[in-house]
């Protein structure tokens, strides 16, 4: 990672994953409200919190 304060937020086994493509089991993305965005975000976090849902407004259906 290029960037160390972002990199110190992660284990090099998590490092390791991003660079194959893929995410740690303790992430998730989250489909932002903006269309397009996405955010790496903690898995049970998100689980836990209530959404209206970026992919139901911008999701398959959209012009992003």
């Amino acid at each position: 990672m290029k960037d160390p304060k972002l990199a110190a937020k992660f284990t090099e086994e998590e490092i390791e994953l991003f660079k194959l493509g893929e995410v740690p089991e303790n992430y998730t993305w989250h489909h932002h409200q903006e269309a397009g965005r996405m955010q790496l975000v903690d898995y049970e976090t998100h689980r836990k919190t209530g959404h209206t849902g970026g992919y139901k407004i911008w999701g398959k259906d959209s012009d992003k």
